[in-house]
C-alpha cells in the first residue's frame, strides 16, 4: 500500500489541488482513473472491506471522468469579444474560422467591422465564407449598407457573391433597390461558376467558386426570387430576356416562387419561343405552380416545340395538373413523333385513371415501338374497363416479351373471366417467356 501511495502520491496531491480550487470534473476525473486502477492492481480482494472500497473507488472515478465531463465546458468562462477579435487576426485559418462562427453566435455589433474586414480580405475561402455567415446572424443596421458598399466595389474573386448571399438572407428595405442595381452586367462574364438554374452551389454560401459577371447575376436572381412586391416581379421579367441562358431559366424559376398570376402569360411565351431548351422547360415545369389555364399553352407546346425533352417535361407538367382537362393535351401527345414522348404519356394517362384515354390508348397498343405499346398495356390493366380486354388478350401474342407480360398482367388485373379470357390465359402458361406464365397463373 505504501508502494502504491508513494509512487501515486503526486496524482494525489493534484486531484486535491484541483478539487479545492474549483476544476472542472472532467480534469479531476481524469487524475482519478490511474489511482482507481492502482488500488485495483494492488489486489485487494482478499479483504472484503478494501476490495469495496476499491470497487467503489473505481466507479466513482469512472462517474466523474465519462459522466460529468461535459460538465466542465460549462464551468468554463465563455471567450470575450476581445479575445475572439484577436484570434480573428493572429491565429491560424482554423482558429479564425472559428473564432469567426463564434463571433456570429455571440451577435455583439462591435463585431461586424472585424467580420465584414474579415470576408473581404482574408486569404483563407473558409474563413471569409464563416465571416459572412456571421454577419447574416447579428442584426445591426451597419451591416446592409457595409455589404451594399462590398457588392459594388469589391473585386476579390468570390466576395460580391458572399456579399449577396448575405444580403439575400436579410429584410432590410435597403436590399431589393440594390440587388436590382446590382443586376446590370459589371464586366464579359468568365466560365461558369453555377450550373444551369443555379443547381450547383445554389443556396450555399459554401460553394461560391468565383465571381464572374455570369455567377454573379445567378445569386442576384436567386435572391430576389424569395422576395415580393412589383420592383422584383419587374427585375425578374427583366431577367428572363437576360444574354445568358442560364439567368433566364433562373428567372424563370424564381417567377414560379413569387406566386403571382401575371407570371403566367411571360412564362408561356418563354416556354414556346425561348431559343434554350433548359430555358423552356424550366417555363413549363413553373407553369404548373401558377395557373391550371396554362393547360391550352402547354398543348400547343406539345404540338410544336422541336425539342422532344421539352414536349415530355409538357406531358409531365399536364398530368401533374390531374386535371381531366388535360386529357386532350395528353392524348394529343400519344401521337408525338418522338417515341419516348409517346412512352411517357400512355403511363401518365394511366397514372390519372381517366376513361377518356381509353380510345388513345388502345391505338397507343398498336404502336410502331414496343416500349410504348408497353406502357398502353400497362395503362389499360390500371383503368380495368372489361371492354379492351379483348384487344388486350390480342397483344398477349405481342412479339415483343415485355408487352406480352404487361398484357397478361392486365387482363389479370381486369378479372374477367369469360371463356375468352381464361383460354388467353390458358395459352399464356405454354409461353416461351417465364415471366408470362407466371403472370397468367397469378
Amino acid at each position: 500500500m505504501k508502494k502504491i501511495l508513494k509512487r501515486y502520491g503526486e496524482n494525489t496531491k493534484v486531484v486535491w489541488t484541483k478539487i479545492k480550487r474549483g476544476s472542472g470534473a472532467g480534469e479531476v476525473g481524469g487524475q482519478l482513473i490511474p489511482l482507481g486502477f492502482a488500488l485495483y492492481t494492488f489486489r485487494f480482494r482478499s479483504i472484503p472491506l478494501l476490495s469495496l472500497f476499491h470497487t467503489s473507488f473505481v466507479v466513482v472515478s469512472y462517474l466523474f471522468s465519462f459522466c460529468f465531463i461535459p460538465l466542465s465546458s460549462t464551468w468554463a468562462e465563455p471567450p470575450t469579444f476581445a479575445t475572439l477579435a484577436k484570434s480573428l487576426k493572429e491565429a491560424d485559418h482554423e482558429g479564425r474560422r472559428v473564432a469567426a462562427q463564434s463571433l456570429g453566435q455571440l451577435k455583439d455589433p462591435q463585431a461586424v467591422p472585424w467580420l465584414i474586414q474579415a470576408m473581404e480580405e482574408d486569404v483563407d475561402l473558409h474563413v471569409r465564407i464563416a465571416a459572412a455567415k456571421a454577419l447574416g446572424k447579428i442584426h445591426d443596421p451597419q451591416i446592409v449598407p457595409a455589404l451594399i458598399q462590398t457588392m459594388k466595389k469589391n473585386t476579390v474573386p468570390g466576395i460580391r457573391g458572399l456579399a449577396v448571399s448575405v444580403l439575400g438572407q436579410l429584410r432590410d428595405p435597403q436590399v431589393v433597390p440594390a440587388l436590382i442595381q446590382a443586376m446590370k452586367p459589371h464586366g464579359p462574364g468568365g466560365p461558369d461558376a453555377l450550373g444551369p438554374f443555379g443547381t450547383q452551389g445554389s443556396g450555399s454560401l459554401g460553394r461560391i467558386a468565383g465571381d464572374d459577371d455570369l455567377s454573379f447575376r445567378l445569386l442576384v436572381v436567386r435572391a430576389l426570387g424569395y422576395r415580393r412586391g412589383p420592383t422584383v416581379f419587374s427585375a425578374l421579367t427583366s431577367a428572363l430576356k437576360d444574354p445568358a441562358k442560364e439567368v433566364r431559366g433562373l428567372a424563370a424559376t424564381a417567377l414560379g416562387q413569387l406566386d403571382d398570376p401575371q407570371a403566367t402569360p411571360l412564362l408561356i411565351q418563354a416556354m414556346q419561343k425561348d431559343a434554350d431548351p433548359g430555358v423552356r422547360q424550366a417555363a413549363a415545369e413553373t407553369l404548373i405552380l401558377l395557373d391550371p389555364q396554362a393547360i391550352l399553352a402547354l398543348a400547343q407546346t406539345m404540338k410544336k416545340d422541336a425539342d422532344p425533352g421539352v414536349r415530355k417535361m409538357a406531358t409531365w407538367v399536364l398530368s401533374q395538373l390531374g386535371d381531366h382537362q388535360a386529357i386532350p393535351g395528353l392524348l394529343l401527345a400519344l401521337k408525338d413523333p418522338n417515341p419516348r414522348v409517346r412512352n411517357e404519356t400512355a403511363a401518365k394517362l394511366g397514372e390519372l385513371g381517366d376513361p377518356q384515354a381509353i380510345p388513345g390508348l388502345l391505338l397507343a397498343l398498336k404502336d410502331a415501338e414496343p416500349m410504348v405499346r408497353e406502357a398502353a398495356a400497362w395503362a389499360l390493366g390500371v383503368l380495368r374497363d372489361p371492354q379492351v380486354v379483348p384487344e388486350l388478350i390480342q397483344a398477349m401474342k405481342d412479339v415483343n416479351v415485355h408487352v406480352r407480360q404487361k398484357a397478361t398482367e392486365a387482363v389479370g388485373q381486369i378479372g374477367d373471366r369469360d371463356p375468352q379470357t381464361l383460354m388467353a390465359l390458358t395459352l399464356a402458361l405454354k409461353d416461351e417467356n417465364l415471366g408470362v406464365q407466371e403472370l397468367a397463373v397469378a
